[in-house]
């Protein structure tokens, strides 16, 4: 005769108990399903490397905002967007402006992770306005 279709009835089951008996055989309990199932093994890991690396970006977030608050928007902006182009139309900035904080990013970055200082940011670069000088010294002689 065929087996039941409902898997409660089966014979050779296993019970999923949370303690085991010494005379019971049949039960296992959580820690047995752990420690023997790779899958749920491998779950866990993922798991726990996914709380860790999210308890990583907010000290860094932190760090960040403790150390040079002006680069805290990129943080969101890359969040938000993703890509480097709309993270930049984000932030209503130029290409090259993002490019600095996120250059800026990457420098805090590695402090953070070596434990070293951080260095003062340097100024935007400005370009001279040589010509309208040199023009009215020209109109003056």
């Amino acid at each position: 005769m065929f087996p039941p279709k409902n898997p409660l009835c089966r014979t050779g089951n296993l019970s999923l108990s949370g303690h085991v008996d010494g005379e019971d055989w049949s039960a296992v309990n959580d820690e047995y399903c752990h420690t023997h199932s790779e899958h749920l093994r491998n779950a866990a890991e993922r798991l726990e490397k996914q709380w860790q690396d999210r308890q990583r970006i907010v000290e860094f977030t932190h760090f960040v905002s403790r150390e040079d608050f002006a680069t805290l928007p990129v943080i969101e902006a890359i969040f938000a967007t993703g890509p480097h182009c709309d993270a930049a139309e984000f932030l209503c900035i130029t290409h090259a402006g993002f490019i600095r904080m996120q250059t800026r990013l990457s420098q805090l970055g590695g402090c953070f992770e070596n434990g070293e200082t951080v260095p003062r940011q340097r100024k935007a670069y400005k370009r001279r306005r040589r010509a309208p000088a040199i023009r009215k010294l020209a109109t003056l002689a």
